[in-house]
């Protein structure tokens, strides 16, 4: 029984790609708000559903998920289970979006509802905990410039409490209601921050600190322009197309794979190897930590260094193959 008294359903409803996923529906979620977001079509749930896409496997996802049609006026128990809480923080769909970050699907999603719970009892609202994504995103980067094993670990451990954040963000505006560009422009913010400045940290750390400053610190900050270079490229495609009264472009294959055959193949190939997500928060944490390690083992900063380079390469490479990708697509016709 769910936490309003009504039976728990079971619902085979169509995912991402089409795919059919099997969903215990609580009673309080409501039919007709279920019949509601089914024939919403693209099986992507509303509130906050911005994606993050990949900026070469994956294209330009501009226009946020479309709401779901909810009972007018159909009041949220005021103590949710956290079944209610899932079922309608993370709709049917949600983890089969090609932007869900991984650790999202494998452990994040499972963990969030419990947290969306505490937090519903609380004056914590959805734009509150995107504020709170950024200001861990910059403890996470202050930390990776301190020396040594340890605050490398302390950053990945903040970065995993920013995806939590990420995550939990969402289900409290599913749940309040409360969808607005404000909270897609937050949530964004927060990640492009916190994706610019870890590589500036990686190169202060590479450098041995904050009384070192030098040449690594300088490779830090490139790389983290070449990163804003990328969402500002992707972001860039919004503001054409509406400045050129066109409609917000969808995330359709043919519209965004490139038009030449060629390009298409060396698309596909860079799929394979997504250098870009090296500078995505949660696999940068991962690769500071894995740098430290070798820091250590080797006794001097050989593993940060090289993650410095690994990160210029991975943003100037990117930067290029973006530019080229949307210029070679239908994405600004």
């Amino acid at each position: 029984m769910s936490g309003s008294g009504r039976a728990a359903q079971p619902v085979e409803v169509p995912g991402w790609g089409g795919r059919a996923r099997r969903v215990e529906v609580p009673g309080a979620v409501g039919g007709a708000a279920l019949r509601g977001w089914l024939a919403a079509g693209d099986g992507r749930g509303g509130g906050r559903g911005v994606c993050h896409p990949s900026p070469i496997a994956s294209a330009d996802q501009i226009t946020p998920p479309r709401a779901p049609a909810e009972e007018a006026g159909a009041p949220r128990p005021a103590r949710p289970s956290v079944a209610e809480v899932r079922a309608v923080g993370q709709p049917p769909g949600l983890l089969d979006r090609s932007c869900e970050s991984w650790g999202g699907r494998l452990y994040m999603r499972r963990i969030s509802p419990h947290v969306t719970r505490a937090l519903l009892r609380t004056p914590v609202t959805a734009n509150g905990a995107t504020w709170l994504m950024t200001v861990f995103g910059l403890l996470a980067a202050a930390v990776v410039t301190l020396p040594g094993l340890l605050p490398a670990a302390g950053a990945a451990l903040l970065i995993q409490a920013q995806l939590l954040l990420d995550c939990v963000d969402g289900e409290l505006a599913r749940w309040q209601r409360q969808r607005s560009p404000v909270g897609i422009y937050l949530d964004r913010f927060a990640h492009y921050v916190t994706e610019s400045v870890l590589p500036i940290a990686v190169g202060i750390r590479a450098d041995g600190g904050w009384d070192e400053l030098g040449t690594w610190t300088f490779l830090g900050f490139a790389a983290g322009f070449l990163i804003l270079l990328v969402k500002a490229e992707s972001a860039l495609v919004a503001v054409a197309r509406a400045d050129g009264g066109r409609p917000p472009l969808r995330d359709m294959p043919d519209v965004t794979a490139p038009r030449h055959a060629g390009l298409r193949r060396v698309r596909r190939a860079v799929g394979l190897l997504p250098i870009f997500k090296t500078w995505a928060a949660v696999e940068a944490s991962l690769l500071v930590l894995a740098a430290a390690v070798v820091d250590e083992i080797a006794g001097d900063l050989t593993g940060s260094r090289a993650l410095v380079v690994l990160l210029l390469a991975a943003g100037a490479i990117t930067a290029v193959g973006h530019l080229v990708a949307i210029l070679a697509s239908d994405r600004l016709r």
